[in-house]
């Protein structure tokens, strides 16, 4: 009886020691892919810099296609129980752009939003336009960015976050400029930032490029 009892000890540390090993596996595996998935994003934003790739301007909605970013990230905003309010005040209104490109910026604009705001919070997304273009505000309630970092936003790998390189902000600088727009931040420390993008019905730089429609 003692050999048994001796036997199914053993053979419990034996399963439990196996288990360990597993979960410590799984652990490290976790690890190494959360590593790669942050290795192909830093490279894919890196080819965007070196490369990018050729602009298809055409005419869209862009409330609409902001609309369907907003419907895409709405769940990450839920988990965190973080409210995205979204305004028109513009009204529907057509710009020529590349479409992909500009899901690209506010995707990123819009996430870096998500992430910097607490629990309960709130991430605002306005839209207006005047007679040269539409404006659109994308507010935090994150910690705010102090003002000698504020001037080095967009440059390659500058970063406000742990865990990021800063290249998204870099490629999205680069789109709007591209579409004749510009980026501004505003921020306050301790009540969150504004990122107002800026982008013209058509932009002056495809004065002497075929525009396409459909």
């Amino acid at each position: 009886m003692l050999f048994f009892y001796d036997f199914v000890g053993k053979s419990i540390v034996d399963v439990q020691g196996a288990w360990i090993k597993v979960r410590k596996k799984n652990y490290y595996l976790s690890i190494m892919e959360e590593e790669l998935r942050r290795i192909e994003q830093i490279v894919g934003e890196l080819l965007l810099l070196a490369k990018p790739p050729n602009v298809q301007f055409r005419k869209y909605y862009l409330v609409d296609t902001i609309e369907q970013i907003v419907a895409l990230l709405q769940t990450r905003a839920i988990m965190n129980n973080i409210e995205i309010e979204f305004q028109r005040r513009a009204a529907e209104t057509e710009i020529y752009c590349d479409e992909n490109q500009i899901k690209q910026v506010f995707i990123n604009l819009i996430q870096n939003a998500l992430e910097v705001t607490p629990v309960d919070g709130r991430v605002a997304i306005d839209i207006d336009s005047d007679a040269d273009g539409v404006a659109i505000a994308i507010r935090d309630e994150g910690p705010g960015i102090p003002e000698d970092k504020l001037r080095k936003l967009g440059e390659p790998f500058f970063t406000t976050k742990e865990n990021g390189t800063g290249l998204g902000l870099t490629v999205s600088y680069n789109i709007i400029e591209n579409h004749g727009g510009r980026i501004q931040v505003n921020s306050i420390v301790g009540q969150g930032t504004t990122f107002t993008i800026r982008i013209p019905f058509e932009p002056k730089t495809l004065a002497a490029e075929p525009l396409l429609t459909g």
